[in-house]
């Protein structure tokens, strides 16, 4: 048995067929279906049905496919050490960061990139939404900061850095002569960032009328010049002019967790390692 065929158990079971397996794993068919049988035959086990359409897991394959995701995810958790290990000082190193996160809350990551003597440049990438973890899981980013998708995805590691209040808001002057009240709310467009992904923020209420921005910074713009409403940081709000909170039995603030991340099975470089293990270390003890 080879971690090769663990492979292609692992999937089939992703994929839910043998062809779109093979293609997953870049391999023919026949010879896919011939390492499952290599493994059924040496072992005398039945992995697989094969009395339903689609492959489905007897009794004993689920034993032994539980068996199989242990061994792959050591296998990778050693691979990604070692070339860790292995690895030379990075180039470069990518951090994407949700825009509203203040600097203070990763300035410790700053400070340890700073204090490296080999002068590791460093590319900050701004993320909104999903974008972050959407950088990771395809490779254009190393270490990334903001709201981890609420799925059960097992290939981001995370940890909680701070909660985020989103306060709802509006222009000052779209209150004049006028009651602040939800027939104005109906009048006025809800500003809401939408990513490259073409996902709207969870933060937005499609009820109302909605105008789609591609950046937090377009989105507070526009609703600093007056154009519509919106939730900002607490931290935006105080520096922001002219904004009025609105009341929360109209439009509710919101809470948000924002978390380091990073990809479980990609190496990082050593500087970035030390980054993420600092600043995760730093964090859990405060």
């Amino acid at each position: 048995m080879t971690l090769d065929q663990l492979e292609m158990v692992e999937a089939i079971i992703s994929e839910g067929s043998f062809q779109a397996a093979a293609k997953k794993i870049h391999k023919s068919q026949p010879s896919l279906s011939a390492g499952i049988k290599k493994i059924e035959d040496y072992y005398s086990i039945q992995i697989f049905s094969r009395e339903t359409y689609r492959p489905s897991l007897t009794d004993v394959g689920r034993r032994f496919y539980e068996g199989a995701k242990a061994t792959l995810s050591s296998y990778r958790e050693l691979h990604k050490l070692a070339s860790e290990l292995g690895a030379g000082n990075e180039p470069e190193i990518i951090l994407s960061v949700d825009p509203m996160i203040p600097g203070t809350r990763y300035q410790r990551l700053m400070e340890i990139i700073v204090s490296n003597e080999c002068k590791t440049p460093l590319k900050i990438q701004t993320g909104v939404l999903l974008d972050n973890a959407y950088r990771l899981l395809s490779g254009t980013a190393d270490l990334a900061i903001g709201n981890f998708p609420q799925i059960d995805n097992h290939e981001i590691e995370h940890f909680k850095l701070c909660d985020i209040a989103l306060i709802p808001v509006i222009h000052r002057r779209r209150l004049d002569n006028q009651a602040l009240d939800k027939s104005l709310l109906s009048r006025t467009p809800n500003i809401v960032v939408q990513t490259v992904l073409k996902q709207a923020s969870n933060h937005s209420d499609a009820s109302h009328w909605q105008w789609f921005v591609d950046s937090h910074s377009r989105k507070t713009e526009l609703i600093s010049m007056g154009f519509g409403w919106g939730r900002v940081s607490e931290q935006e709000l105080t520096e922001l002019n002219d904004l009025t909170r609105l009341p929360e039995d109209m439009v509710p603030s919101m809470t948000i967790e924002m978390h380091l991340m990073r990809h479980k099975t990609k190496p990082l470089g050593p500087i970035a390692r030390k980054l993420w293990l600092t600043f995760q270390n730093e964090v859990r003890t405060i």
